[in-house]
């Protein structure tokens, strides 16, 4: 109808954007621009687009996987994965924390972290000998296949799983293992920091949230003042509320329009439970004085 498609997002993916009690991720503003429209299987368009490809081969493929997947090779990619769990444990293992990297929220997976997480990822049966060297897991992971795909994407920043085995993985996973959590956190960039430390506190991993939003915080990064009104929340919902105060009052004084009033309105809150109602006053005045209260 004349609309153009720009992208799509997978809906776990939208999900870790969305606001969650107070706090509110950055890129929330700009996802709300747009109508959601959930894209759902339809046999009927599938058998319509098989209809008109004359190579039985993928016609086949398209009528049993659907157009995407096919052409995408995804199917192969997933018997390559599931038949290099046991014939490639450490490589299938390299796929897998990639995977993961992903899921917590950050993009390409350094090749020393790589290295580092995906051993911890190894069943027990291989824990100890898996069968393989790094370089000869790697070299299989990202070979490319049917000059199709690869496991392992080579990027500049390191590797990416392929999108197809990102999902299909990322269907029935486990939750992301503290491990994994900790090392993003020590690898992140910090333009990622904020969204990173968000997503940890998501799925209640609040240390490494606090930690990542203190690091932001002590930075003087342009994402500090969300980090302390968000770090000051955390520390509430903890009961510091010596700590609460002390961040709140660094978003205050950052004076960013729309972190420092809210930092105020709810330093202010806080100061009045506590009893301390001059302190309270002078907190509300700032969210008066913003024109946001």
């Amino acid at each position: 109808r004349g609309n153009v498609i720009v992208a799509t997002m997978r809906a776990k993916e939208h999900e870790k954007f969305q606001p969650a009690k107070d706090v509110r991720p950055p890129q929330a503003e700009l996802l709300e621009r747009f109508m959601i429209v959930r894209l759902k299987a339809d046999p009927g368009e599938r058998q319509r687009i098989a209809e008109q490809i004359s190579d039985p081969r993928t016609r086949e493929g398209v009528q049993r996987y659907g157009l995407a997947e096919y052409v995408g090779a995804g199917y192969l990619a997933v018997h390559r994965f599931e038949t290099g769990e046991s014939e490639h444990p450490l490589g299938a293992a390299m796929v897998r924390a990639a995977a993961d990297w992903h899921r917590v929220g950050l993009d390409a997976i350094p090749a020393t972290s790589l290295a580092a997480l995906a051993p911890r990822y190894l069943p027990q049966r291989y824990r100890y000998n898996p069968g393989e060297d790094t370089e000869t897991a790697t070299e299989w992971a990202k070979e490319r296949v049917e000059g199709i795909y690869r496991l392992l994407e080579p990027t500049d920043g390191g590797y990416r799983a392929f999108d197809y085995i990102l999902d299909y993985l990322s269907r029935a996973a486990d939750p992301v293992p503290e491990f994994t959590w900790r090392e993003a956190a020590a690898s992140a960039p910090v333009d990622r920091a904020n969204f990173l430390a968000y997503s940890a506190y998501l799925v209640g991993h609040t240390d490494v949230a606090g930690q990542l939003w203190q690091a932001l915080v002590d930075s003087g990064h342009d994402d500090a003042p969300a980090a302390a009104a968000s770090l000051g929340m955390l520390r509430k919902e903890q009961g510091d509320l010596v700590a609460a105060a002390k961040a709140f009052r660094v978003a205050i004084d950052s004076g960013h329009a729309d972190y420092a009033p809210a930092a105020a309105t709810t330093l202010g809150l806080l100061c009045g439970e506590q009893g301390d109602l001059v302190a309270a006053a002078e907190a509300f005045r700032v969210a008066i004085d913003s024109g946001h209260a």
